[in-house]
């Protein structure tokens, strides 16, 4: 995650992780990417190149998103 600046938002992140639905986000362009196991951790991005799609799990644990729970 060297240079990462596109976080999604913590609704997002949620939203995901109850779809449940093999997404993940590039933390380098914002992309959401599909057919990514959840805890994916530095996947080549289809859209930009970057090795920075994460899977949901991962980004929740790497608190990876912007807002969050109660703000």
């Amino acid at each position: 995650m060297k240079n990462a600046k596109n976080f999604p938002t913590w609704e997002e992140v949620e939203s995901m992780l109850q779809r449940d639905d093999c997404q993940g986000f590039c933390l380098a362009c914002g992309e959401e990417v599909s057919g990514i196991e959840p805890d994916a951790d530095g996947y080549e991005c289809e859209c930009c190149g970057e090795r920075e799609v994460y899977g949901s799990h991962n980004v929740l644990i790497m608190e990876a998103f912007k807002g969050g729970r109660g703000e």
